[in-house]
């Protein structure tokens, strides 16, 4: 049978030599190794012997920790593999060196195993070490030693292998001060300061401006290469006598042309923008420049390469907001202010303006139905005038409709 979409997947630990298991979390990312717990042989110590046969049934010793593993993410995590029983002690071991200290952990003997077979001097045992020499090797260097191996201690005896378990049991590592070091080295490396970045940009930049002027014709002259090398010199001697400034600790700024200016600048601008007392409209110089009617608008909304003069744009049709043309409009203006009407809603929306444009409408009809009884009146006249034809509708009376 399928396993169905709602059901976790599980995974199984993985047997590996001497006892061990090896053990997947968060889906595989991480392992830990752990084997049933022998005190004599792991610990090393008189007393770890005399509880053997009492307590070791009920312990499994765990390597391979990740730096940063804490008491608390190891026995949940275990407590999740070994569900049906209760995980009741954690006791990370010491991993110092051999001879330095009584315990001697299983850690420190497969360095000396692998120490060992790397120098060639055990070549009587032909079984691999555990871990590679290499990463034994590092670990040991490192100033602080962060312990690696652990003592779980169940509430009763511990299944080895364990049953099936969710493969998305988590291993949570939360990083302690002491680990962020080589976080932050990277980070830093990663993403250098503005600083650097900018000064980065400027060495580009000076690069092209010097591709830029061996592109093009010399124009050298010795006299205007020494009168701005004396402005020069005269400038600093000024900077240097200046009293009261101190040397080192003059801030001269941005250096002219390069990306710290242009950044400068731009966040100058934006925080000008930002400013609710401002006003584009009222800056004729800069970016708007007034034009004809009264209107105005920004360079950017020009097409690119053309300049405004005062006969026009050099024949590009350029679409300008301004005011109304004539005189007309002021006179309505005027009038409808005379009679009261508001602009702000039309002249048909108050009621005495709705009976005014009435009367008008009726003084409209009647007079065009007075002109309609003289038209009619004028073709009876000409009907009745008619000779020749049409003799049998001259007795008759005329009816138009």
């Amino acid at each position: 049978m399928t396993r169905l979409p709602t059901q976790p997947e599980l995974t199984q630990a993985v047997a590996l030599r001497s006892g061990f298991y090896a053990l997947p979390l968060s889906n595989g990312k991480t392992h830990l190794f752990a084997r049933a717990h022998h005190a004599a042989s792991d610990d090393g110590t008189a007393s770890g012997a005399a509880e053997a046969g009492s307590s070791s049934s009920k312990q499994l010793f765990v390597t391979g920790l990740p730096l940063g593993t804490s008491e608390k993410g190891l026995r949940t995590a275990l407590g999740k593999v070994w569900s049906e029983v209760k995980v009741k002690e954690v006791r990370f071991l010491e991993t110092g060196a051999a001879g330095e200290d009584e315990t001697v952990t299983v850690f420190e003997q497969e360095r000396l195993r692998a120490a060992a077979t790397a120098e060639g001097e055990d070549d009587e045992e032909d079984v691999a070490p555990l871990l590679l020499p290499e990463a034994l090797a590092s670990s040991a260097s490192a100033s602080s030693a962060a312990p690696t191996s652990a003592i779980v201690t169940f509430s009763s005896t511990p299944t080895l292998p364990p049953a099936a378990y969710p493969s998305s049991t988590p291993l949570t590592l939360p990083v302690a001060p002491s680990f962020l070091s080589l976080s932050r080295t990277r980070h830093a490396l990663a993403r250098p300061p503005r600083s650097v970045v900018t000064a980065h940009v400027d060495d580009w930049m000076r690069s092209f401006d010097a591709q830029k002027l061996a592109a093009a014709p010399p124009r050298y002259s010795a006299e205007v290469a020494a009168a701005e090398k004396a402005a020069r010199e005269k400038e600093d001697k000024k900077r240097r006598n200046k009293k009261g400034a101190r040397r080192g600790e003059v801030d001269v700024g941005p250096v002219p042309g390069s990306a710290a200016e242009a950044l400068a600048k731009h966040a100058a601008y934006q925080a000008r923008m930002r400013d609710p007392n401002f006003n584009p409209d009222e800056e004729v110089e800069g970016e708007w420049q007034t034009v004809s009617r009264g209107g105005k608008h920004g360079k950017s909304l020009l097409p690119t390469g053309v300049t405004p003069t005062v006969t026009g744009y050099g024949g590009v049709t350029v679409k300008v907001a301004g005011k109304k043309r004539g005189r007309a409009s002021e006179q309505d203006d005027e009038l409808n202010r005379d009679a009261g009407i508001k602009k702000i809603v039309g002249e048909g929306f108050y009621r005495f303006n709705q009976a005014e444009g009435r009367r008008k409408q009726l003084a409209n009809l009647k007079a065009k139905f007075e002109e309609d009884k003289r038209r009619l009146d004028r073709m009876r006249g000409a009907g009745g005038a008619g000779a020749g034809r049409g003799r049998g509708r001259e007795q008759g009376r005329f009816k138009p409709y």
